[in-house]
């Protein structure tokens, strides 16, 4: 299984490249939790 760090760092280094990347996965597996940890550094733009 990969982290959630391992995860972050990834979407954030596709973020770099692919401005609009898709979170997707089954029900109640963490997309929306894992969104709010990638936009937060982003919360100060709102």
């Amino acid at each position: 299984m990969i982290s959630r760090n391992a995860k972050v760092d990834k979407i954030n280094r596709l973020l770099t490249v692919f401005p609009i990347t898709a979170i997707i996965g089954p029900r109640q597996c963490g997309k929306t939790t894992l969104a709010n940890q990638i936009s937060q550094p982003f919360e100060k733009f709102r």
